[in-house]
């Protein structure tokens, strides 16, 4: 899932990976949209073997920090923490003598278009943040306390990444320093 302020690029990182293909016109992302990507990965029964991994990229509204919480972009007050469950489900576990994959029982189209998402749970978050805009920084910094927070936070497994995007502006070098610093300083 990704996560971030308002004109921070999520959207066009997600197609640079996904679609080999980066957007140079912003579009706000008004809804959550689903993005595939098929990858090869080290099966994890046989290290000597690889498999074919369905990875599901989740694009989320932008969301601002503010002293009262998060708004979205229209000012409302909004909760994200709807978008950080990244409790795998009990039933079973990840991984089994038939490497059952969190999307094994998942339809591969659907028809009217409604958004579904493949995966039990999510896996990772990617918190991005325009290294140009201090505004920005502060949205990722909070979005990675809100997860923090929450029960079974994916924190203390790894899976939450801060993304500074935008680092090659240089019309901006100065606050890009100064707020990767920042950035820098958090994660230490």
């Amino acid at each position: 899932t990704v996560l971030g302020h308002p004109e921070s690029g999520k959207t066009s990182l997600i197609n640079s990976w996904v679609n080999n293909f980066c957007p140079t016109a912003c579009v706000a992302t008004e809804r959550n949209v689903l993005y595939h990507r098929s990858i090869l990965i080290p099966n994890p029964l046989h290290e000597e073997e690889e498999v074919t991994a369905l990875v599901e990229v989740e694009d989320t509204p932008s969301v601002t920090s503010s002293q009262h919480g998060f708004l979205d972009r229209s000012g409302q007050q909004t909760n994200p923490t709807s978008l950080m469950d990244g409790t795998t489900p009990p039933s079973e576990s990840m991984i089994t003598s038939s490497y059952v994959r969190p999307m094994a029982e998942a339809q591969a189209f659907t028809v009217d278009n409604k958004y579904a998402q493949l995966a039990r749970c999510r896996m990772g978050f990617m918190l991005v943040f325009d290294a140009a805009s201090e505004e920005s920084w502060n949205t990722a910094r909070d979005l990675f306390s809100v997860i923090e927070k929450q029960p079974n936070s994916p924190v203390a497994k790894g899976c939450v990444y801060l993304v500074a995007n935008k680092v090659d502006n240089d019309e901006e070098a100065y606050r890009i320093s100064a707020n990767l610093t920042l950035a820098g300083n958090f994660c230490a």
